[in-house]
């Protein structure tokens, strides 16, 4: 069955594997090809004419609407063009706010710059009006790009589409702005289909090569050689895939780009997870090789022993390898590994995740096969004890080669109760519920703690590395509260945004950027010990010595959960582990790629169980569903409230400030002040909208704030504030709030927004969904409990009813079910208690009915056949009679023949008396142990010398017995016989074959014939009573038959064809012999 399923899925993935792996051999001959350098050069001079033209709409006089539209095709994102019209030194339109839209390079006539603004290399535009009348200027700010990746892809995506980013540069040529393009320019579309095909050729030839190795598994077992030509081709695609033609055709697809993770040299998630995905199907097909049972205890005790530890080394082996990737993903990775806030992981962490459960599976199933090999070795507890210690000590230099920063102690603690539970696992013969639910908590509380042990260790380094940049800047005289502050700033400009850092000189506070940390070490914090994390008011803080001589310490410190972070690591773990069995339980049951031991059977049937099961579960799950999704909700909208909320405070003071009667103020001064005392990113503007002074918080130009505030977002504003995302070029999530405001008497705006240097709020949605998934797990495990108890509660009375309804047979006392609850099912079963008596009466009843008719058929058959030999009887009588009367001397000879004639049919009643009570009461059987080989020969020996017709015997050479009457067996055997000769038209020689032979369980003896068969409308009535085909007879032969064979627990039936003959099959249960009986475990103690 398994061969047939494996051969009609073969022939298509054969097909489908040659023909993508053809389309991504062309796609990538096709992307090394082309070179798109003179398109892109071509595209490059018409947006810039289109960027041109845009701007001289305006320039030359027409309406402003008319530019606008035309500009407004493009984006809003900073990486697109930016667009800045003027009508005198008023702003008409900025297409956005983001960039600042003057430098010291503004001049009246047109120009075109190169600088950089931020990490991007920009190109400036300036065009004024040829009618100096119109006073009008417009200006384009146009980024070129960034040696920031991500950035740079984001410019050719929204700038330079259709094109692969590469390393741009950009001269000035004759006063137009020109790119220096020196390779190739590649498609960036060829470079994605080509790599979607080659991932899924790749996928579809690991298909093909286990659908091919099920296929043939016997045979390659014969010889491994043959396993080559199946693994060498996916061998050398794996190391393709690590060629420079491949691995630049493969970062199309931004899972497979190397820079993600730091380890392994190109290693990415993409291949990580393709790597343990080919590990997997080597563990599929290493778990289906059969297993030495006998042969493994014929060994001898040395190569036992030898195999033993081996086993268990390679066991051990591969778990410090998992252990190695693990730590490799989590500390030297450059996605998001924050196992503090799963919920925060992106698609390329998840993607890491995934490839380290792939791992996971793999390396437990090939354990799993391991551990089934050594059990089969036959070796004694002890000496596997002793074994598992050997292996342990010859695996403990890898560990410590190895570098996984795992104390021995506990690594080897875990590995000796993974092995307990193997043996114990490998003793089973099926595996079952518990087994697999065990394993899950199992793998998935061992990788938590895992993942959790080398989070922490990540979390500490990058502390330390943290500390190094504040120690420097400690190191210099002129070190303040400034300097602490721009560090801070460039760190939460690099995505560090968890950690707060305190820096404490002589036990006193002199800069924070929490309000958490007290002015001066003391209670909790003054207890802490240098080097170790200490747990704090929900957060874990790190003391660090930063200058001995001047006594100075660094604390860095996060809100961090306690134990319910490694608990929702394990129940992230979990509940992936939950689903990988779900799918790969439905690939099994589709594919059969398990062994017998690993199949679950589970029926197709509706199951009002399963029903009940899955009711219960779906309730849990969409009730934690529901309540996340409002938590998150309420959370985000309430989070947002505060923010505004604050803004709108912060507000209030800086108007307060900002009002008050200043002559000749410096604004700059007072700007950077209030935005001092309130921890604010603040910018003024003046009534048109541009930019006046701002926080100067950031090394470049207005502090990143908006050059100039665009007419849309005045108008938004109208006479009270609005509410802006996405403003700061450096901070886009930071909230900002633009308010009007009179200063003077005169018209302004300030923007403000607060400093993402400084922590605003202590917690996140995160911090209450990490504990909820853990409560989530608890009511998830005690619904499935649930479920189970409830759904045995409802259906086991009704499979009570089933059992006793199944029982139900007319003629006998059924039992009624006993049921104390009145409910639901408790009428039920009253009725169903009712229903039986009610049976039990019309059984009575109609017992007595088919009684009292079948002794009327009887007596009606009884008579008939009484009279057939009373007619001849007073037929001689009345002759006798007649002849005595007129020939007396005839009257001795008619005598003599009348007598004859009486006894011949005086003989006939006996017989048929004898007949009809042996139907109607069958003498007692004697049963005993019969060779059914001896009987069926005994009964070809009293036919086989007919001359009329051939009688031929089948016996096996295995001696077949049955529990049974011999005679009647014999009785039957006859009868059937008889029949076959009867059944033969006299024109026609007799073929009549005796066969002995059993199936399963069964004893099977065959008579056939090549008589004139049963024809359709009489083979209903064959074994009824009063049945015959015969001029002569009484019919109840075969019904006699039929009695004792079924008085053996067995069965009689016949196939017929007309014309062509009959055969009677007999079967009854077989007595098992010795040979049947399987050889059971057996415990031996000494």
């Amino acid at each position: 069955m398994k061969k047939n399923i494996f051969q009609n899925h073969l022939s298509w993935v054969g097909l489908v594997t040659g023909i993508l792996i053809l389309v991504a051999c062309g796609g990538v001959v096709l992307y090394h090809n082309i070179d798109l350098k003179p398109t892109f050069l071509e595209e490059w001079k018409v947006n810039q004419s289109n960027w041109t033209d845009a701007a001289r709409v305006f320039l030359d006089g027409s309406d402003a609407d008319q530019a606008i539209s035309a500009i407004r095709k493009t984006t809003d994102s900073p990486y697109s063009p930016q667009f800045i019209l003027f009508e005198g030194d008023d702003p008409v339109y900025a297409h956005s706010p983001i960039w600042l839209p003057k430098s010291d390079k503004w001049s009246d006539s047109d120009a075109i710059y190169i600088s950089q603004r931020e990490n991007i290399v920009t190109g400036e535009f300036y065009f004024t009006a040829p009618d100096t009348e119109l006073n009008r200027q417009a200006f384009v700010l146009l980024p070129l790009y960034s040696r920031n990746a991500a950035e740079q892809e984001k410019i050719f995506r929204l700038n330079y589409k259709g094109f692969v980013p590469f390393e741009l540069e950009f001269e000035l040529v004759d006063g137009s702005l020109m790119p220096a393009v020196d390779g190739p320019v590649r498609s960036s579309s060829i470079r994605l289909w080509s790599a979607i095909s080659v991932v899924l050729g790749f996928l579809s030839a690991l298909i093909f090569a286990v659908l091919y190795v099920f296929q043939r598994f016997k045979k390659l077992l014969l010889n491994p050689v043959k396993f080559l030509p199946v693994l060498v081709p996916v061998i050398l695609l794996r190391f393709a895939w690590q060629t420079d033609t491949l691995a630049e055709v493969n970062e199309g697809l931004r899972i497979f780009r190397s820079g993600l993770l730091e380890c392994g040299g190109n290693w990415s998630p993409g291949l990580l997870i393709m790597d343990f995905l080919l590990y997997f199907l080597v563990a599929i097909v290493f778990l289906n090789v059969p297993v030495f049972s006998k042969k493994g205890r014929q060994f001898a005790p040395g190569i036992r022993a030898l195999l033993t530890v081996g086993g268990y080394w390679i066991i051990i082996c591969g778990w410090i390898v998992f252990t190695l990737v693990v730590g490799m993903v989590v500390n030297q990775s450059t996605i998001n590994m924050d196992l503090d806030n799963v919920f925060t992981l992106d698609r390329y962490s998840f993607a890491a995740l995934s490839g380290i459960l792939l791992f996971l599976v793999s390396q437990f199933l090939i354990s799993i096969k391991l551990g089934e090999i050594i059990h089969n070795l036959g070796i004694p507890l002890n000496n596997r004890i002793m074994s598992i210690g050997a292996a342990a000590l010859l695996s403990l230099p890898l560990l410590l080669m190895m570098q996984t920063n795992l104390h021995p102690f506990p690594f080897f603690l875990a590995v000796f109760l993974f092995v307990f539970l193997l043996d114990l696992f490998s003793e089973k013969v099926n595996v079952g519920y518990p087994w697999i639910f065990l394993w899950l908590l199992v793998l998935s509380s061992c990788t938590a703690a895992l993942m959790y042990k080398y989070s922490l260790d990540n979390d500490h380094e990058k502390r330390i590395i943290l500390a190094d940049k504040f120690k420097a800047a400690l190191a210099e005289n002129n070190a303040g509260s400034e300097t602490f502050y721009q560090i801070s700033r460039e760190l939460r400009k690099g995505g560090e945004t968890d950690l707060d850092f305190a820096i404490f000189v002589d036990s006193t506070r002199i800069w924070s950027n929490n309000p958490v940390y007290p002015d001066v070490l003391a209670g909790a914090f003054a207890n802490m010990e240098f080097g170790q994390l200490s747990r704090i008011n929900r957060r874990t803080e790190l003391l660090l010595d930063l200058n001995v001589d001047q006594n100075a310490h660094l604390i860095v410190g996060r809100y961090s959960a306690d134990i319910s972070r490694p608990i929702s690591v394990f129940s992230y773990l979990f509940f992936s582990l939950i689903l990988f069995a779900a799918l790969l339980g439905l690939l099994n049951k589709k594919l059969a790629v398990l062994p017998n031991r690993w199949t679950i059977e589970i029926s197709d049937r509706p199951s009002l169980r399963r029903k009940v099961q899955f009711l219960v579960v779906s309730l849990t799950v969409g009730s934690f569903v529901l309540v996340s999704f409002m938590t998150i909700y309420f959370f985000q909208f309430n989070n947002q409230r505060q923010i505004e909320t604050s803004l709108l405070e912060n507000a209030q003071n800086v108007k307060r400030f900002l009002i008050v009667d200043h002559s000749n103020p410096d604004w700059s001064e007072m700007v950077q002040q209030v935005a001092s005392e309130y921890k604010l990113e603040l910018g003024l503007y003046d009534r048109t909208g541009q930019f006046i002074a701002g926080s100067q918080k950031d090394a470049v130009p207005v502090g990143g704030f908006p050059g100039i505030l665009t007419p849309l977002m005045l108008e938004k504003v109208g006479r009270s504030h609005y509410f802006f995302n996405g403003l700061h070029p450096r901070f886009s999530e930071l909230k900002m709030l633009l308010k009007q405001t009179f200063i003077d008497g005169e018209e302004h705006y300030f923007l403000l927004g607060s400093d993402p240097v400084f922590r605003q709020q202590a917690g996140s949605v995160n911090d209450f969904l990490s504990p909820l998934i853990n409560v989530f797990l608890f009511l998830f495990l005690l619904s499935g409990a649930l479920a189970f108890v409830l759904s045995d509660g409802i259906t086991k009375p009704l499979l009570r009813i089933r059992d006793s309804l199944n029982k139900v047979k007319l003629g006998r006392q059924n039992e009624p079910i006993d049921w104390q609850k009145n409910d639901e099912l408790g009428e039920l079963i009253d009725d169903y208690n009712r229903i039986i008596k009610e049976i039990d009466e019309s059984a009575k009843i109609l017992a007595m009915t088919e009684r009292e008719v079948a002794w009327r058929e009887m007596a009606k058959q009884v008579a008939h056949e009484i009279k057939n030999p009373l007619t001849p009887m007073k037929l001689s009588i009345q002759h006798l009679q007649y002849a005595s009367g007129r020939d007396p001397e005839r009257l001795t000879e008619l005598i003599g023949r009348t007598s004859s004639t009486l006894i011949e049919q005086i003989d006939n009643l006996s017989r048929i008396a004898s007949e009809f009570s042996t139907f109607a009461k069958m003498p007692e059987a004697m049963n005993e142990k019969v060779n059914l080989n001896d009987l069926v020969s005994s009964g070809h020996e009293l036919f086989r010398n007919r001359d009329d017709m051939d009688i031929a015997l089948v016996v096996p050479i295995d001696e077949i017995y049955v529990f049974a009457d011999r005679n009647y067996l014999m009785r039957v055997l006859t009868n059937l016989v008889k029949n076959s000769i009867q059944a033969i038209p006299m024109e026609r020689r007799g073929k009549i074959k005796i066969k002995l032979y059993q199936r399963e369980d069964q004893a099977i003896i065959e008579v056939a014939d090549n008589g004139c068969g049963i024809p359709e409308e009489v083979r209903e009535k064959v074994f009824k009573p009063n049945f015959t085909s015969k001029n002569s007879g009484t019919g109840l032969g075969l019904a006699i038959c039929n009695n004792i064979v079924e008085s053996f627990h067995g069965r009689i039936y016949f196939e017929t064809e007309v014309d062509e003959g009959t055969s009677f099959i007999v079967e009854l249960p077989r007595m098992r012999s010795s040979k049947d009986q399987k050889p059971q475990k057996r415990v031996e103690l000494d």
